[in-house]
């Protein structure tokens, strides 16, 4: 297939080449593979054809697709213009660097364009198109915030001592924001810690106007305690998405806590 632009995406300092190509939009993915000419074989990463064991030379490579199990078709360039269906750009990257030539800045360049992560592949494994592979690792991106605590729920089981989760808020002017809760993130000095703490603040109404689904089993506390939580990405309702407690800073004041 003929990419329609060559080039590179820089992020900060890295570089990485590309092609960018047409991929046709249809009710149902199609995943082409490259079959031996020949006798409708496919062609592994090797250029060794899986049903007849030869080595294939480039002009005995062909297009098709996989209809029933281990049986193929070819697909022609002229068929797929009868087709004329819609197509959409995508970005298909052209070459692989190893982590040791990656530099940093990569994943924090991610981070600032609000990317979900990056993706990484061993090395040396093929390509199984259409099928997931434990070779391809989503190296998700994490962001760190300051919250104001303004509740938890009573803890269940072995946490029925102590608490299950804190409820956090953030300041927005000068309303105070909820911005979901935390439950994970604890290990048993951690959990014994924070909930002397908790004590220790004096309870209260809803500090809030979201009411969580959980309110009945909360207690709401004066929102005087603040700390740090690491979080993928914020939802549509700007709430952490998987957010998991790091540490309490009572070297911050609440109204340090302020969206920007």
């Amino acid at each position: 297939m003929r990419s329609i632009w060559k080039g590179h995406i820089r992020f900060s300092l890295v570089t990485i080449p590309v092609r960018v190509y047409n991929a046709i939009d249809t009710a149902q993915t199609i995943h082409f593979n490259q079959l031996h000419r020949e006798c409708n074989g496919p062609i592994g990463y090797d250029k060794r054809c899986k049903k007849c064991n030869q080595i294939v030379k480039n002009e005995e490579i062909v297009k098709g697709y996989q209809y029933e199990p281990e049986q193929y078709v070819v697909v022609e360039p002229a068929d797929l213009e009868k087709l004329k269906l819609a197509s959409t750009k995508i970005i298909e990257i052209e070459g692989f660097v190893h982590t040791a030539e990656v530099h940093p800045t990569l994943y924090e360049a991610a981070k600032q364009m609000g990317l979900e992560g990056i993706m990484a592949k061993e090395r040396r494994s093929p390509y199984l198109p259409g099928k997931r592979s434990a070779s391809w690792l989503k190296i998700k991106t994490r962001n760190t915030t300051e919250c104001v605590i303004i509740g938890y729920t009573r803890g269940k089981g072995d946490r029925a001592p102590l608490f299950g989760a804190l409820h956090l808020g953030r300041y927005d002017g000068d309303r105070l924001r909820y911005v979901g809760k935390v439950g994970t993130g604890f290990d048993d000095r951690l959990l014994k810690t924070v909930f002397k703490e908790l004590k220790g603040i004096p309870q209260g109404p809803r500090p809030v106007e979201t009411r969580p689904v959980d309110d009945a089993s909360t207690v709401w506390l004066e929102p005087r305690l603040v700390c740090e939580v690491e979080y993928a990405s914020l939802t549509t309702e700007r709430t952490l998405r998987e957010p998991v407690f790091l540490r309490l800073r009572p070297d911050l004041d609440p109204g340090d806590c302020v969206d920007s």
